[in-house]
């Protein structure tokens, strides 16, 4: 997948870490892993967890991010500062 430029699965109750081998897409410009969570009576049972993998670093093409409304927990991972050409980054509604 070194050649794959968009990724988009939002909307897909998605239950899982974010996998470190998305550092290895480095064609990527655009990640959206959006709206991932299933809110059952107030209660998260499903969503893109845990911390982000430092190997989101490596997405030196990445010029749009958006993981919001997920259950993503911990701080913001010093790798983000690594892509130059990221204009846009969506994180709101995670537990950041």
């Amino acid at each position: 997948l070194e050649m794959l430029e968009e990724l988009d699965l939002s909307f897909n109750w998605l239950s899982s870490t974010i996998p470190a081998e998305y550092g290895n897409m480095i064609s990527l410009t655009s990640l959206s892993l959006q709206s991932n969570y299933n809110d059952n009576n107030g209660y998260f049972t499903w969503g893109i967890k845990d911390k982000l993998p430092p190997e989101l670093g490596e997405l030196k093409n990445l010029q749009h991010l958006n993981l919001s409304n997920n259950y993503l927990t911990g701080t913001l991972i010093t790798e983000i500062g690594q892509l130059y050409q990221l204009q846009t980054m969506d994180l709101q509604n995670n537990l950041l």
